[in-house]
């Protein structure tokens, strides 16, 4: 049960970064901040364990 959970927290590391990659590029583009990006990722990071 354990070596599931974990790869299930990596597997949502892994969405989470990829998608705040796309964000931050899309953000910087636009002249936005990505400060709020950056951090709704974090919190959603740590939701997640």
């Amino acid at each position: 049960m354990s070596a599931a959970r974990t790869a299930i927290d990596r597997t949502i590391g892994v969405i989470v970064s990829t998608n705040l990659v796309e964000c931050v590029k899309n953000a910087e583009q636009n002249g936005e901040d990505a400060g709020s990006l950056v951090k709704e990722a974090v919190n959603l990071l740590v939701k997640s364990r």
